[in-house]
């Protein structure tokens, strides 16, 4: 999960809030992408350690769009057996609201899809 109301002081994006809600009110787009790239960086090089350490390749690649469908014609396009993903198990009016990047994988998916539960 990407905190959009508190993003890491070490990129140094400047916020003002509405005194009405929490939300800022001047992020600039291109704020907000440079805390995405931080988050995948972050996310990325975690998996990698995680996978050096068991002797395991990782190709990587940052891809712009629908997280969905860029993931389904990542995996088409590379020709993979298996697509793995983590779940944070949401449900109800949560699932609904947010949705589901796990579920509309599994729902496109014309490979095997594997979901892991956080």
């Amino acid at each position: 999960m990407i905190s959009l109301i508190s993003p890491p002081s070490s990129l140094d994006i400047k916020t003002n809030y509405d005194p009405k809600s929490y939300l800022p009110t001047d992020v600039s787009i291109e704020g907000f992408k440079r805390i995405l790239k931080h988050e995948g960086d972050e996310a990325i090089k975690y998996v990698e350690d995680l996978a050096k350490k068991e002797g395991l390749e990782v190709r990587k690649w940052i891809i712009e769009g629908q997280p969905a469908k860029e993931i389904l014609k990542l995996a088409e396009e590379q020709s993979v057996d298996l697509i793995v993903m983590g779940t944070l198990g949401r449900s109800g009016i949560e699932k609904f609201l947010l949705g589901s990047v796990a579920d509309k994988v599994i729902r496109g998916s014309r490979i095997p899809v594997l979901t892991v539960r956080k």
